[in-house]
């Protein structure tokens, strides 16, 4: 399972921060949370947070988080399910 998360920053910069196992788990970690709340209940703290985490495991940011969501202007969820076709069509 794979969550994508675009983000734009205030500059009209973006980034898209697609969170893997590694990250989930990461998120599982920090909320103390199982990863159905994250699921069902998609708070906007944790979703960022979650894109925070991809971002910054790639190096593609440096920042701590609070820093960093003072850049950020918005951000679009998208489940990978349903932007992936299966392989046998």
């Amino acid at each position: 399972m794979q969550l994508r998360i675009n983000i734009t920053y205030e500059d009209g910069s973006t980034v898209d921060a697609t969170a893997a196992t590694v990250d989930l788990v990461a998120w599982e970690r920090n909320a103390q949370k199982p990863l159905p709340r994250l699921l069902l209940e998609r708070y906007l703290a944790d979703m960022l947070w979650l894109a925070w985490h991809v971002l910054k495991r790639k190096q593609r940011i440096s920042e701590e988080f609070e820093p960093w969501l003072e850049r950020v202007d918005t951000m679009v969820l998208r489940d990978t399910e349903e932007d992936t076709l299966p392989l046998d069509v």
